[in-house]
């Protein structure tokens, strides 16, 4: 038997949403709507296995992730944000970061619109290759000879 790749599922944001209570629904398409009035070019996908809806442009800028009590609108390079209003939890130190909104007025906020704009007009830094030998400028690598 051969292993094939199974299609990717279209799940839509009920099926996820419909794990949680009525007031974690309410509050995601909240902040659902806040991430469209915000950026509305941006396009929203759903990862199910994951549990959160990605927002992109060109990269993934943000997500909103439902939990038990809450919902978080994750920045994925939120420590290359600016944050005078002092939404974000986590540590400025932090890659990710992201903003907890307990109550619907919480995604309403101007503050978290400006982040989700900010977010989406930052440009990841380029990331150096993994698993491969870097070659400094000047330094020839030896040649394998061939044998006959």
């Amino acid at each position: 038997m051969r292993w094939e790749r199974r299609p990717p599922e279209d799940i839509g944001p009920e099926q996820l949403l419909r794990r949680f209570s009525s007031r974690i629904q309410q509050l995601s398409e909240r902040a659902r709507a806040a991430v469209r009035l915000a950026v509305p070019e941006a396009l929203e996908h759903v990862k199910p296995n994951r549990g959160y809806f990605g927002y992109r442009l060109v990269h993934q800028f943000a997500f909103i992730e439902p939990l038990q009590d809450y919902v978080r609108v994750g920045f994925s390079f939120g420590a290359l944000l600016e944050d005078p209003a002092g939404l974000f939890l986590a540590e400025p130190s932090r890659a990710v970061r992201y903003v907890r909104l307990e109550k619907p007025a919480d995604a309403r906020r101007v503050e978290l619109a400006t982040l989700l704009q900010l977010a989406a007009a930052v440009r990841p830094p380029k990331r150096p290759l993994r698993g491969r030998v870097q070659l400094q400028a000047g330094v020839q690598r030896p040649r394998r000879s061939r044998s006959p």
